[in-house]
């Protein structure tokens, strides 16, 4: 409760999108969905001022459409030499499949200055902390507002290019499927998504419409505008994060009532999360080479984790395989 109080304090200030932000957040995790007419509630009471209120720089069209995205931005904090196997084999996936298209930028530590100012109160939140994922949350968003391009996770393993439409796309982000009826090609029809969306056709424990761990986004993104915010405006006032998903429920958020940002979301190619996640369950398995050559065939984006578990007794697990492979 002590997070709430902070936030109740904020809230005789309406225009501060952190009330909204830190309402819905604790609704999401405190409640688990129980009462979704509830938590609506609460956002249509504190929220919806912002929004209606705040707007994005204008850019110019055809600027913002002519700004080829060329640009990757990965991160590790500690720098890429001292990330583990894992993530260098994540990294060197992505040079081989994008090295020739795009400019890889990697940030680290001793790097990130270059780009980005980061805000003293942020920069003091996360100093000393040894888990850097809600640090990165701010610095991919200030990347991708001030720069543009594709932010994409030190743990997404490539096994082909980045298909055209995500890098084409004015903001993009992995759906997530659990309320949509994808198509066998890991698309949804965009009528589909509307029909859902506006009868907000989720069911009661799950209210994500995107995730995290890759986004696109040219110069002019409102969605990155909104979130960016968001971020700043949480943080300056709350020390740690409700709920782990944090960023997928601002982006669900802003998606559902910010028309600039539904408007991209539903614009944006629709790609099933799920398929991304078929290679991570398998690396800790027996490795099956029907199997991997499976989940390579359904998608070239994969997303793993750097976290290890523990193999039972069987000649090679699937990441030892993709380890030898590399």
């Amino acid at each position: 409760m002590r997070i709430i109080n902070k936030i109740a304090a904020a809230i005789r200030t309406p225009r501060r999108l952190v009330n909204s932000v830190c309402y819905r957040l604790h609704a999401f995790t405190g409640e688990m969905l129980a009462d979704k007419t509830k938590v609506d509630d609460v956002w249509t009471l504190i929220g919806q001022c912002y929004l209606r209120g705040g707007n994005s720089p204008s850019v110019d069209k055809e600027i913002a459409q002519s700004n080829a995205v060329k640009i990757i931005w990965q991160f590790w904090w500690q720098g890429a030499a001292c990330a583990p196997d894992i993530v260098k084999m994540c990294f060197k996936s992505v040079d081989c499949y994008a090295g020739a298209e795009f400019k890889i930028i990697r940030i680290d530590k001793n790097n990130l200055s270059q780009y980005i100012d980061i805000p003293e109160r942020i920069a003091t939140v996360f100093r000393g902390k040894e888990h850097y994922a809600h640090f990165s949350d701010y610095v991919r968003f200030a990347l991708l507002e001030k720069y543009g391009g594709i932010w994409i996770d030190a743990t997404v393993y490539m096994t082909g290019p980045i298909p055209a439409d995500i890098v084409e796309a004015e903001f993009y982000a992995p759906s997530i499927s659990y309320w949509m009826n994808f198509s066998h090609d890991g698309q949804i029809p965009p009528e589909e998504a509307v029909i859902a969306l506006e009868r907000k056709a989720f069911p009661s424990n799950t209210y994500l419409v995107t995730d995290g761990w890759w986004f696109t986004a040219r110069l002019g993104s409102r969605t990155v505008y909104v979130i960016k915010r968001m971020l700043e405006e949480y943080w300056r006032i709350v020390d740690k994060p409700i709920t782990y998903l944090f960023i997928q429920h601002m982006l669900t958020y802003a998606v559902l009532n910010d028309v600039g940002c539904r408007e991209e979301y539903l614009r944006m190619p629709k790609y099933d999360c799920n398929n991304s996640l078929i290679l991570q369950a398998m690396l800790y398995e027996p490795y099956s080479p029907e199997a991997l050559s499976a989940a390579k065939h359904t998608t070239s984006i994969h997303k793993l984790t750097h976290k290890p578990r523990e193999c039972q007794s069987f000649t090679i697990s699937t990441l030892a395989h993709l380890m030898a492979e590399d």
